[in-house]
């Protein structure tokens, strides 16, 4: 898959002939410096942009296929989304917003399951809240709810963790992790976080738009370093 954006100066190419799969019921992380093509690559395989070449397969229909309609009902239906701005509605509270994807689909709530997400969370005492009255990181914390309330087969979240501290990126991720295992969503993350290793099924390393490594069920530190190497690497520095 290809991605390239056309600027006044030219096109500035963000995907160059990147190949990726993601197993079904398993969390796989997008890993790479900032402008590594982790978002552009996010966006086109949920069918929020459209590659400029190359192809997109979501359990066996091929996304690039789809007209506009068709995209936007699959990702009403089918697809959960945590962006890196949380994209709350400001009209809504913190239960309402985290409700929306179902009253959109037309599909009933599970509360025991509201129940268990909000407590992981840390927020039981918030939900009546507008977004405005949270912080960007508990704002965070509202979508990754919600994509998980929300029962999507495949989520796909770009820096789920930022604004948060220790604390609370083991949570989301663990929370992540518990979606997978408990509920058999698909869970695709794009990050620069090598913490996401311990959480992780498999991970792509991304570089100037394109795949340099994978790792399969990664230690922490093995993460660590290829992210020095590769920070390295786009600096131009040796290593």
């Amino acid at each position: 898959m290809r991605k390239t954006y056309n600027t006044r100066t030219g096109g500035i190419a963000a995907l160059e002939g990147v190949t990726i799969g993601c197993g079904k019921s398993a969390l796989t992380a997008i890993i790479g410096p900032s402008r590594s093509g982790k978002s552009t690559l996010l966006r086109c395989a949920s069918g929020l942009e459209r590659p400029s070449s190359g192809s997109v397969f979501l359990d066996g229909e091929e996304l690039t296929d789809l007209d506009d309609a068709s995209l936007t009902r699959l990702r009403r239906d089918r697809l959960g989304f945590v962006f890196q701005g949380p994209n709350l509605l400001p009209a809504l509270d913190v239960a309402e917003n985290i409700a929306l994807p179902l009253h959109l689909s037309g599909r009933s709530m599970d509360t025991a399951l509201f129940d268990s997400v909000i407590a992981h969370i840390g927020l039981a005492d918030r939900l009546r809240d507008l977004p405005d009255k949270l912080s960007f990181g508990e704002q965070q914390r509202v979508a990754v709810a919600r994509a998980v309330v929300g029962r999507a087969p495949v989520i796909f979240a770009d820096e789920p963790t930022c604004a948060q501290d220790s604390h609370d990126i083991d949570r989301l991720l663990g929370l992540l992790r518990e979606s997978v295992r408990a509920a058999g969503q698909t869970v695709v993350v794009a990050t620069h976080d090598p913490r996401i290793a311990a959480y992780a099924d498999h991970v792509y390393f991304l570089s100037r738009g394109r795949v340099v490594d994978e790792l399969t069920l990664p230690p922490s530190k093995a993460v660590a370093e290829r992210m020095a190497h590769l920070a390295m690497w786009d600096r131009g520095e040796p290593s």
